[in-house]
């Protein structure tokens, strides 16, 4: 059983695991255009699968 203070590690939140391919994404994209952020957020997030969130959720024990 995992104690309070592991279960509330980031490394082992689902959100968190989106977080990081998003801002790989938009690294990798190099969006530098207040304008252009907000649509390229979308086509990021656009790009996570359900897949991804499976294995996230499994990697975090639910």
């Amino acid at each position: 059983m995992l104690s309070n203070e592991t279960r509330n590690s980031p490394d082992l939140n689902p959100i968190e695991k989106m977080w990081a391919k998003m801002k790989s994404i938009l690294r990798k994209w190099r969006i530098r255009i207040k304008d252009k952020l907000i649509p390229a957020i979308l086509q990021a997030l656009n790009l996570v699968t359900p897949s991804d969130c499976q294995g996230w959720f499994a990697c975090a024990g639910y």
